[in-house]
Formats: C-alpha cells, sequence, structure tokens
C-alpha cells in the first residue's frame, strides 16, 4: 500500500535538498536578510559558544535551537555532520556574526541552547550565510525553542539535461521543464532554471536517483516525441536526454458566465480523476493569465475540471469537460477554494496521507504532500497540505487515512456561501499513529 501511494505521489514543489522550519519565526527566506550582501568575510567561523556534544540523549533546552538533519528520503536522520549557526540584524547591511558549529548527534539532532533572543541563519553542511533555500534557514529565537529540519541533500549532484524543443512561441510566455519523482513520498518536483528556447540547450538539475515524470508548463503545451513521458536517473547519473515538440492538437475553449471582472485570471485544467495528484496553485493552462474569454489552447487527453482563479473569486466548470475535441464551450460557476493544512505529522516516523473529501453530492480524494520552509512562510511549522475547489454553502466532510487504511482526522465544516480571493484555510491536527515520535 505504502508503494501505491508513493508511486502516486507527484512532486510538490520541493527541492530533494532543503530546509524546513518548524516552531515560530520561520518564513521567507530574504526576508531580513538583504540579496547581495557581501558575506564572504564571514566563511570562516571565529570563537562561539561550544558545540553541542555527539550524543542524542540532551536534557530539552528552554531557550534556542533545536536541529534536526535527514537524508533526502526525510526519514534517515544524518549523523556527525556539522551545522553552523549565525546571528544577523534583519534589515541591516552588516555581516552575519558566528556563533556556533553544531554536530548532529547519532539520532541526527543537535542543540544550541541559551543563545540570545535574536534573528539566526542555520547553514547546512557545505552552505554559507549567503545562500538561500534550500541549504539554510533563518529562524527567530525568543522565548521557548525554535526547531529547524535541514534535509540533506545525499545522494544528490547535477545532472546534465540535454533538451531539444521544437516549439513556437506564444502566450508572451515560455515553456518550463518539470521532472516529478515518482518513487517515494517527499512531493519532490525539480523545475528547470530559467525557461526554455527553441533548439538544443542544456542546464544542470540535482537529482536524486530514480524515476520522473516529464512535465512542462504551461500544461500540455509541450509533448515528448515518440518516447515514454517517464524517465529514469541512474546513479552514477548519465546525462538525461529529452526531446520535446509542440503539441500540434489545438482546442478552442470560451468560458461562460465569469465575470469581467474577474479577468486576468490563471485556469488550471484539473484531472477529473478519483485520485488527484495535481498542484492546483502551480499549474497553469495556457498563458499564466487569461485576459479573455476565448483562447486556442493545447489539446488535453481526459475529462478535465476547470479551476478559474480570479481576481476577486475563485470558480470551476459545472461539469468536468472534454478537451481533446477542437471546440469546447465551458460554462464556470462560482466556488469556494479549499487549503488543508495538517499539522503534527513527522517526516522521520509518518508516512503520507490521502484526504478523502466529501461535498454535498460530489466526493475525490487527494494525496497531500509535503509543505515546508520559505515556499509556505505562512505556516507555524512543517505540514501535509492540499488543496481543492467546491461549490459555496456546501457542507465539506473529511476523512485524512494513512497508509495502513487507518484513521488520521476528521473534520465536517461549512463552506461559506460567496466566493472570495482569500481561500477558506482549514489547520488540523495529525492524530498520532504507532510509529509517531
Amino acid at each position: 500500500m505504502r508503494a501505491l501511494v508513493f508511486g502516486l505521489v507527484v512532486a510538490a514543489g520541493l527541492a530533494a535538498a532543503f530546509l524546513l522550519v518548524r516552531g515560530g519565526g520561520g518564513g521567507a527566506a530574504p526576508a531580513g536578510f538583504p540579496e547581495g550582501s557581501p558575506v564572504e568575510a564571514v566563511d570562516e567561523p571565529g570563537p562561539g559558544p561550544a558545540a553541542v556534544p555527539d550524543a542524542p540523549d540532551r536534557t530539552a533546552p528552554t531557550r534556542g535551537l533545536v536541529c534536526e538533519l535527514l537524508r533526502a528520503d526525510m526519514r534517515t536522520p544524518v549523523a556527525g555532520q556539522s551545522l553552523q549557526v549565525y546571528s544577523f540584524t534583519p534589515g541591516k547591511m552588516a555581516l552575519p556574526e558566528y556563533r556556533v558549529t553544531l554536530r548532529t548527534g547519532t539520532d541526527g539532532r543537535a542543540v544550541a541552547d541559551g543563545l540570545e533572543p535574536g534573528h539566526y541563519v542555520v547553514c547546512g553542511p557545505g552552505a554559507s550565510p549567503r545562500d538561500v533555500a534550500p541549504r539554510t534557514a533563518r529562524v527567530e529565537v525568543g522565548v521557548g525553542v525554535v526547531e529547524a529540519v535541514l534535509v540533506e541533500a545525499a545522494g544528490v549532484r547535477p545532472v546534465r539535461v540535454e533538451v531539444r524543443a521544437e516549439y513556437a512561441p506564444r502566450y508572451g510566455i515560455a515553456p518550463k521543464v518539470v521532472l516529478s519523482r515518482l518513487e517515494d513520498g517527499t512531493g519532490s518536483r525539480f523545475e528547470q532554471p530559467g525557461v526554455l528556447r527553441p533548439g538544443v540547450q542544456a542546464f544542470d538539475l540535482p537529482l536524486p536517483a530514480g524515476s520522473y515524470a516529464i512535465g512542462v508548463l504551461p500544461e500540455g503545451e509541450l509533448v515528448v516525441a515518440g518516447g515514454s513521458p517517464q524517465v529514469r536517473v541512474e546513479e552514477p547519473s548519465r546525462p538525461l536526454v529529452l526531446d520535446l515538440v509542440e503539441n500540434r492538437a489545438r482546442v478552442d475553449v470560451e468560458l461562460g458566465g465569469l465575470p469581467a471582472e474577474e479577468f486576468p485570471a490563471r485556469v488550471h485544467a484539473q484531472p477529473a480523476v478519483e485520485l488527484l495528484q495535481d498542484l492546483p496553485e502551480r499549474t497553469w493552462w495556457g498563458p499564466y493569465k487569461w485576459h479573455r474569454a476565448d483562447m486556442t489552447l493545447p489539446a488535453l487527453e481526459g475529462p478535465r475540471r476547470l479551476l478559474v482563479f480570479g481576481v476577486r473569486g475563485t470558480y470551476r466548470s459545472v461539469e468536468p469537460v472534454d478537451l481533446s475535441g477542437d471546440r469546447a464551450e465551458v460554462a464556470v460557476e462560482p466556488a469556494v477554494r479549499v487549503v488543508v493544512d495538517v499539522y503534527g505529522w513527522d517526516p522521520v516516523a509518518d508516512d503520507g496521507l490521502v484526504l478523502d473529501v466529501e461535498a454535498g453530492s460530489e466526493a475525490s480524494a487527494r494525496v497531500l504532500t509535503p509543505r515546508f520552509g520559505d515556499g509556505y512562510p505562512e505556516l507555524r511549522r512543517p505540514a501535509l497540505g492540499g488543496e481543492f475547489v467546491v461549490r459555496p454553502g456546501t457542507e465539506i466532510r473529511l476523512l485524512g487515512r494513512r497508509v495502513d487504511g487507518t484513521e488520521a482526522f476528521r473534520r465536517v465544516v461549512e463552506a461559506p456561501t460567496e466566493t472570495s480571493e482569500e481561500p477558506l484555510r482549514l489547520s488540523l491536527e495529525l492524530n498520532p499513529g504507532p510509529g509517531s515520535r
């Protein structure tokens, strides 16, 4: 069962090596630490507090920083590695000041106790304060303890990706390759740096060994020419060669019922499947923003429900629609966007979750994916998350299921009666599982 869920989880925009921040104070990476600051002078650590001993059993600190280093599988603690902690003043150009080097114990943890209140940057192995996430995390220490969970890029190294892209530029935006990891439950999604140009090009991506689904944004714009939509990264890695061509099948789409004041709007063509694996907040079909209701776009396979994220509210197609033909007239209706954050998830002890949703007469399921760190500064600590769209005023019944079928949480809420620019955000606590620490 675990293999099934892990194989279904599609990357959620996380790098294979990234930093999470638990507790208070974590947030947007560049905030309070000016980009371009001359920090090279602190590469050589100076004197500071004594390093924490290499021992797994420690007295809990009363104020300070607890760090935990995991491998890229997010489950295996990494012992005997150095983590460096620097203090800095938000909004100032002063160099970060070295404070302490920590060494992880056999449990992958290291503790810096008694730190003065203030702002700190934690550097993973080989990183310096000038780096942003995934190699550093910025935290604020006050009263109590802040926990920073670092995910090491073990086994991850730059893989050369060679792409031949045959297409005509459209929409004023170039496409981008996205590789989605299939093996595990980390929800890892790897986007190319920059964008594709017509012709031959190459770039490097830090990829752990494993299988990946080949995707392109915008949705359906390019397809793999005469080959499998999946690739395998071996160890040691050879260059990945991708041959992408323009999807010449086009469909004329007209949205009906979307108010003019909702433009420009982002549109996502969500697959109408039993188990949802997409990332509605990070995908789009056609131009990133539609400025009118009629567009000619790449045709897509399978029934789809259009989700429309407008200026003032959210809308969805009344019914799933066929976008594989020459023309599609799509009626849309107001909807409520619901975002679910599940706290209490332990990346070492807990597996992934599936969220069952009953909204009126409709039922669906979604794989929840990890959401951490700088990409989600609004989260108070690491969480699993996902989102869906329902009709206004609908009673929503939520059931979280672990991979072993046991219940993780249950909740019943009422959707607002009107659409809004802001989502309905639900914060849920995970019931402790048998393996939780």
